[in-house]
């Protein structure tokens, strides 16, 4: 089965709230999660308005097609068959994980477990057991 995924980037004055999606590997552990940490844990100060543009360029050089990348997708809300709900704003990634309630509607997601993945002073990958500081 297929581990659906929402990045959303958060807006400013300047420019709205993006969704995308991705339809499978959107797992944190060697999945999408994980590219995402790594881009904003090594690549610093990225603007809300260039962060997709640049992590999708970024993750097609360093991983090529093996990226999937190429697959993630504008969309217009979060979708309701998503395990995991990405969220950068600011040099911070944090997501917000589905327990059992498959219920969704609006941003109801935001009723999730959230961590911060990546951080100034936060990189966690291991968010299912003890906090990397």
């Amino acid at each position: 089965m297929s581990t659906r995924a929402n990045i959303i980037v958060k807006g400013n004055e300047y420019i709205p709230t993006t969704h995308y999606y991705k339809h499978h590997d959107g797992y944190i552990t060697n999945g999408l999660g994980g590219m995402l940490a790594d881009f904003v844990k090594d690549t610093k100060d990225i603007t809300n308005e260039k962060f997709m543009t640049k992590f999708i360029c970024h993750s097609i050089v360093k991983f090529g097609r093996v990226s999937n990348v190429v697959e993630i997708g504008i969309t217009d809300s979060v979708h309701g068959d998503v395990e995991y709900v990405y969220e950068y704003d600011n040099n911070t990634l944090g997501v917000y994980i589905r327990g059992e309630n498959w219920e969704l509607e609006g941003e109801q997601y935001k009723q999730w477990r959230y961590v911060v993945l990546v951080s100034e002073d936060v990189y966690n990958l291991d968010v299912f057991g003890e906090l990397k500081v």
